[in-house]
């Protein structure tokens, strides 16, 4: 993995409150990330920060999916995974998943659902999860 970007360098951006929530969330979305996941769904790519701590816990062998209805974010997103050496684990989708579904079925071993309303993707997270033993 290339790049240098870090927990600390996105932090100290935020500011001091902004910061402690952020690296409360990254610490505690990570250590519940189980490190055998193949494909993780992840929607709400938002800047890429939490997308970059997941992707540098489910490395080398892990695959992440992650959505975003905003195109734009979905675009700089995308380039900064590639430079930051990223390209080959992660999946950037622009896409409504509460109102299109994720358009993948029975792969994700995981979904993450970082949204407004996470009760309106839920139907469409789990005809995206993989059958338990497949």
């Amino acid at each position: 993995m290339k790049g240098n970007i870090s927990i600390y360098s996105v932090a100290f951006k935020l500011g001091q409150h902004a910061a402690s929530k952020f690296c409360e969330l990254l610490s505690s979305t990570t250590l519940n990330i189980n490190v055998n996941i193949k494909h993780l769904f992840f929607t709400g790519t938002g800047s890429g920060s939490l997308s970059h701590a997941i992707l540098r816990t489910i490395a080398p062998s892990g695959h992440l999916h992650t959505f975003d209805f905003h195109e734009g974010r979905v675009d700089v997103a995308r380039r900064e995974f590639e430079d930051h050496g990223f390209g080959d684990l992660v999946t950037v989708t622009s896409r409504d998943v509460c109102a299109k579904g994720f358009d993948l079925q029975g792969v994700a071993d995981a979904v993450f659902l970082d949204l407004p309303a996470p009760w309106e993707a839920i139907p469409h997270a789990k005809a995206a999860l993989r059958k338990q033993g497949e």
